[in-house]
């Protein structure tokens, strides 16, 4: 829109030099307009995962593009798992077992599904191509459960659901599975203190980057949210930061710890990623009623995991200050 405004401010102050000038202006937009092509190509033939993937042995299954992102899925082998992915990291599936996680922190937060007792409304912020809901379901089947449960998945990207169909084993079809093709934000301003959900699964991102998107990180996302979860609720947030301090990206995580602790009564930090690589997964968990049978057991469980080298911040993001660009 600011190009748009700026080409018809420089067409009207400019308007006779313009007509004089036509074939030296339009070779020179024309220019312009090559090298943000020639960008583009140099960016997704040099994407990193897109380069690395093929040289590990990784095996180029489809390549796609929807209204915010572009991609493809590999095959490839990790951890002594053949293992299907998609390029930017999204999802990720064991091909042998889909309930076999291959992220540790998406079996971390199975850790959390499986031990909550109470779990019928479970709420997902961000699915991707669903490949932990798919695994949960198959673990369910496979230990013949009823599995009475009613999953509401918010996706703002609907060509995930079908990529995940396609290639994920995504149960796109199961009666209980509700799909909100929306943002998040919308979503949760519209069903606070309407819905409420057992389980809050978070697991958002930027395209292309580490960070949740700033409308997500405010004061007033985390109270509703409180409002969103039942009387045993317990919200889990995925986020990416690093384990030295002083860096930005440790400095993320503390305001982030920060933020959601402004609007629930504990907040755990957990860490379960046994590399030690500068950034790392850390899940946020959020107990509304930290006192309550379900959460001392929980707690007490995964206590060998929680995170004691974090600190609160002064100042607390709201939806009029979230200056989330301080630490990129």
């Amino acid at each position: 829109a600011i190009c748009s405004i700026l080409c018809i401010v420089f067409e009207m102050r400019f308007r006779k030099s313009l007509e004089k000038n036509f074939e030296r202006i339009n070779l020179f937009f024309s220019l312009i307009l090559l090298s943000f092509s020639l960008s583009g190509i140099y960016y997704f033939t040099h994407n990193k995962m897109v380069i690395e993937l093929p040289k590990r042995g990784g095996k180029v299954v489809d390549y796609f593009t929807t209204q915010y992102n572009f991609s493809s899925i590999f095959d490839i082998r990790v951890k002594d798992k053949d293992v299907r992915l998609i390029a930017n990291g999204f999802s990720v599936m064991n091909k042998s077992n889909l309930g076999n996680f291959v992220f540790d922190y998406i079996d971390f937060f199975n850790n959390f599904y499986e031990k909550k007792e109470k779990k019928n409304n479970v709420l997902f912020l961000g699915n991707a191509a669903g490949s932990f809901i798919a695994g949960i379901i198959n673990n369910c089947a496979k230990e013949k459960e009823e599995c009475n449960f009613k999953f509401d998945v918010v996706e703002i990207d609907k060509k995930y659901t079908e990529i995940g169909e396609k290639y994920f084993g995504f149960p796109i079809n199961d009666k209980r599975i509700n799909f909100y093709y929306e943002d998040a934000r919308t979503f949760i301003n519209k069903n606070s203190g309407v819905k409420k959900y057992d389980l809050i699964f978070f697991d958002i991102f930027t395209a292309g980057s580490i960070y949740i998107p700033y409308y997500l990180m405010t004061r007033e996302v985390f109270e509703n949210l409180y409002l969103m979860t039942d009387t045993d609720g317990i919200v889990l947030i995925n986020i990416v930061g690093s384990r030295i301090p002083g860096t930005k990206q440790k400095q993320y995580v503390n305001q982030f710890y920060t933020q959601v602790k402004s609007a629930f009564p504990q907040v755990i930090l957990y860490n379960n990623d046994e590399r030690n690589d500068y950034l790392t997964n850390y899940i946020v968990a959020a107990y509304k009623n930290p006192d309550s049978k379900t959460s001392k057991e929980i707690k007490e469980k995964l206590k060998i995991y929680e995170v004691e080298d974090i600190e609160e911040v002064p100042v607390i993001f709201t939806d009029k200050f979230s200056p989330v660009e301080k630490f990129m």
